[in-house]
């Protein structure tokens, strides 16, 4: 095999330490540092990302706590003003069926009167008759 001669060994050797330190050269002076400009560029977008997201995410948690008490004060306003209604309207009915009932009993008690005074002065009027 020639790649493995003695006598080009060395020289084969030579050249490829060469190759391998010129491109290493390349690399370092012009690929390397583009990578690390992009690498840069990465981490400082992604820092900046997290940044925004932990800003959303603060006012996320914000947003759901200002809703929350809002619903529960919404909650319990709306749980005082059924509250009042049910019972300015249970004092309606009340004063309604008083009202009611004062008025039939006054009107079932001045006919029951008058029906009693009736009889009364009929089973007098009967007795004086009888009598004399």
């Amino acid at each position: 095999m020639p790649q493995l001669d003695i006598v080009t060994f060395t020289g084969q050797v030579f050249w490829i330490f060469i190759l391998f330190f010129i491109f290493y050269i390349i690399l370092s002076k012009n690929v390397l540092p583009l990578v690390a400009r992009i690498l840069k560029a990465r981490h400082k977008k992604l820092e900046l990302s997290r940044t925004t997201v932990d800003q959303f995410e603060n006012e996320n948690k914000e947003t759901a706590s200002n809703y929350s008490t809002y619903l529960v004060s919404s909650l319990s306003n709306l749980n005082n003003e059924t509250k009042r209604k049910y019972n300015n309207a249970k004092d309606w009915e009340t004063s309604l069926v008083n009202k009611m009932q004062t008025s039939i009993f006054n009107e079932g008690n001045s006919s029951f009167y008058k029906s009693t005074q009736k009889a009364a002065l009929k089973a007098r009027i009967v007795e004086a008759v009888t009598k004399s």
